[in-house]
């Protein structure tokens, strides 16, 4: 007869493996409620109270203990990468800690992303939706009830020299019965040695999160890792020239006058106002951005309404989601709104409240 009793290393695994399966199963009940919260809430403060709540209970039950798990996924092939890769080829750098990871992981539970399968990234320390996480969850027939049929088409793309490109896509699904479309162009930003297969990939999480977030009625934060721009090593600067000044043979000026010499002449003393004022100047995108601002304000409208109207358009990214995010990626769209302002007003105008995106 076999001996089958377990040894205490063996005792000990299987105990914490229990823990850990009793913790999991209450994680995914308290996300359940919050995602149902999450998603629902529009603008009740019970369900966002909801929420909210479910964001504690989640951090109290992710020790560190806890968390080992998932730190272990982070930055692999089945887990969830980061811009943070103590691997990487060319620039390693220190993993993000465990608070971090928390707490990207609770959102991700709130939004309904998995664990494993490369379904979110984090990139400056921040929860982004990946193409995996978003076409799982348009295509697995639970996460949106009555979401049938999706397919998506891509053309080919357009390039625009050698730093980016454009995709028209398309999309079809039904929802419980009714048929529904979009159709998009999106700008891609194109890499060094980047063929077509990955500049369809990015058009592809594009078009995935628009019709995620139209069905969903969310504006999800996506990134591409790949889009992340890595810092480049500051090089040593040269040794300035040392000049002597003009007139440097000259005897210094007098700065005391108990120091001069009978007859010397002696300089004025400088007054407080003599010294020379400097003011902060704004650049011009600084003044495009508070001009936009106040014209937004003035005709009282906010900048979501306009931000939207821009992605209908094609005319910033989806993932941009202020108007200081436009600031620093495309500036010129801040101008163009400017001048003419009458004809950004006219479009704010015209576009109905709440609506949906175009199909």
């Amino acid at each position: 007869m076999s001996n089958t009793a377990l040894t205490p290393a063996q005792t000990s695994l299987a105990e914490r493996r229990a823990k850990l399966a009793a913790i999991a199963a209450q994680v995914d009940e308290i996300s359940q409620t919050g995602i149902v919260a999450f998603t629902g809430a529009g603008g009740k403060f019970a369900e966002e109270l909801t929420a909210a709540q479910a964001m504690l209970d989640l951090r109290l039950l992710l020790t560190p203990d806890v968390m080992a798990p998932i730190m272990a996924l982070m930055n692999t092939g089945l887990g969830f990468r980061t811009d943070r890769d103590p691997n990487h080829p060319t620039q390693p750098k220190e993993p993000y800690p465990v608070e971090v990871v928390r707490d990207v992981f609770i959102e991700s539970k709130l939004r309904g992303f998995h664990t494993m399968g490369d379904e979110f990234n984090i990139i400056a320390g921040r929860f982004y939706g990946a193409k995996a996480g978003f076409r799982r969850k348009l295509t697995d027939g639970k996460t949106f009830a009555g979401l049938t049929d999706f397919a998506d088409f891509y053309d080919v793309p357009t390039m625009h020299g050698d730093k980016g490109a454009t995709v028209r896509c398309r999309a079809t699904w039904k929802l419980n019965g009714v048929a529904a479309g979009m159709e998009r162009v999106f700008p891609i930003k194109v890499n060094s040695f980047m063929g077509s297969d990955a500049i369809l990939g990015k058009a592809e999480r594009k078009l995935c999160k628009a019709v995620h977030d139209r069905v969903a009625g969310v504006n999800t934060p996506d990134a591409d890792l790949d889009d992340v721009p890595l810092a480049k090593p500051a090089k040593p600067s040269a040794p300035e020239p040392q000049f002597a000044a003009p007139n440097s043979h000259l005897p210094s000026p007098i700065s005391d006058p108990a120091d001069a010499p009978p007859g010397a002449e002696v300089p004025p003393a400088p007054t407080p106002n003599s010294e020379p004022k400097t003011q902060n100047a704004q650049s011009p995108i600084q003044r495009d951005l508070k001009t936009l601002r106040l014209f937004l304000k003035g005709s009282g409208h906010d900048e979501s309404a306009l931000l939207q109207i821009w992605r209908d358009n094609g005319v910033i990214d989806e993932s941009l989601s202020s108007l200081e995010e436009v600031a620093q990626v495309k500036p010129s769209a801040l101008r163009a709104a400017c001048e003419p302002w009458a004809k950004t007003l006219a479009l704010l105008n015209a576009a109905p409240c709440n609506a949906a995106p175009n199909s």
